[in-house]
């Protein structure tokens, strides 16, 4: 019997059913994929901004001077670089300008009141024993480990390496917004809500050992989100007699916060061994004459800086590289030593001051003069205000 094939058309047709089959198939499958990694992702999103906060009773706040901590953070799990020399280790930990013979005289920030708004701190550092007089953790994202930019934060006071070693610290832990990696949508709001936090701590406070001073290691921006609920905050600190300070342009007071660079052997306490910080590179020659400096600039020690780290309780960093970031604690513990010495300081007058007895650094480069100011000059800020302390002015 003659045995019968399909026709080429009815064969072409199976083939063509075979491949739609085989497509939808391949479909549904990267289709599935595709919805498994986004409901991964989104978990993990969800898992990194899921927001923490852990505060205290401020009622216990009158009840005596025991440190008020809401979460005892953890150190990061992470080993430290090996340390510099001995020398280079001594010169970071100085603050540099003279500040340590103030500290001689005995203006330390004694139990002035400095908050910082950042990153997870370390609190159980041993530099950080004493100094801490509340911490708490406010609308935070990630996990729950100690931050370097935290331990960077608060050096300001930390006992033996800090502008303020003797100021009291306030430190509220949040987050500058959310984080999709490699994306991040900021909303400083966060920042605005911890401002009106500490000016809620103020008022469980006796008049003298209240917060005189915030810092954010974040600088303002018009285009994040909640920008104008930030400034609208630092208004309401302002009118509470707190000073609020942002690295680089500070909208609020008007003046510029940068910082300053130094070669790891070079003296801290002599104003010549300054320079300008690493991290600028070689713009502010090249730019000079096209881009001058900002005339209500403030610039204080950045580059070769010891800080607290932030995987061990007794261990320490050299940071050789250092940021704008790095000045707000700086300027925030060198106005807790002007609060001491006059109580009645406000941010206008310490900016006036400043700028009045500052100092200006000319440097050399390729047969060529350039200024760099403002520098502050502690002894002379201290100087200024000793004699508005006088009785009879």
């Amino acid at each position: 019997m003659r045995r019968k094939f399909p026709s080429a058309s009815r064969m072409n047709e199976g083939r063509g059913m075979m491949k739609k089959t085989k497509r939808r198939k391949i479909t549904y499958i990267v289709l599935s994929i595709f919805i498994v990694i986004v409901m991964l992702y989104g978990a993990l999103i969800f898992w990194i901004n899921n927001l923490r906060t852990y505060l205290v009773d401020l009622s216990l706040l009158s009840e005596g001077t025991a440190p008020l901590i809401a979460y005892n953070t953890p150190p990061r799990r992470g080993t430290n670089p090996p340390p510099e020399s001995d020398i280079i280790m001594e010169f970071g930990k100085n603050p540099g300008l003279g500040v340590r013979a103030l500290h001689e005289r005995g203006i330390t920030g004694s139990g002035v009141g400095v908050a910082i708004i950042d990153q997870d701190l370390l609190v159980s550092h041993g530099q950080f024993a004493g100094r801490v007089r509340l911490y708490e953790i406010l609308n935070q994202v990630g996990d729950s480990y100690a931050s370097l930019h935290g331990t960077l934060a608060a050096y300001a006071v930390s006992r033996d390496i800090g502008v303020a070693p003797e100021a009291n610290l306030f430190y509220i832990s949040t987050t500058a917004g959310f984080f999709a990696p490699p994306f991040i949508f900021y909303n400083v709001a966060h920042y605005a809500q911890s401002i009106d936090r500490i000016i809620e701590i103020n008022q469980h406070l006796p008049e003298e050992e209240r917060v005189r001073v915030i810092g954010i290691m974040l600088g303002q921006n018009p285009n994040h989100r909640g920008a104008q609920e930030l400034y609208d905050a630092v208004e309401r600190a302002r009118e509470a007699n707190i000073f609020v300070i942002f690295p680089t342009w500070s909208e609020n007071d008007r003046f510029s916060l940068g910082g300053l660079g130094r070669d790891p052997l070079a003296d801290p306490d002599d104003l010549h061994s300054f320079t300008t910080p690493v991290f600028w590179g070689d713009a502010f020659f090249e730019t000079y004459d096209t881009h001058p400096p900002r005339p209500r600039q403030i610039l204080v020690p950045v580059d070769s800086r010891v800080r607290p780290s932030h995987n061990s309780n007794t261990e320490y960093v050299f940071d050789r590289r250092g940021g704008n970031s790095g000045a707000v604690p700086w300027l925030a513990g060198m106005y807790a030593l002007c609060v001491q010495v006059y109580p009645n300081i406000t941010p206008e007058l310490f900016l006036s001051l400043v700028f009045e007895t500052g100092d200006t650094l000319y440097l050399e480069r390729n047969g060529r003069t350039y200024s760099l100011s403002t520098v502050i000059n502690p002894a002379r800020l201290i100087e200024a205000l000793e004699a508005r302390a006088l009785p009879d002015v």
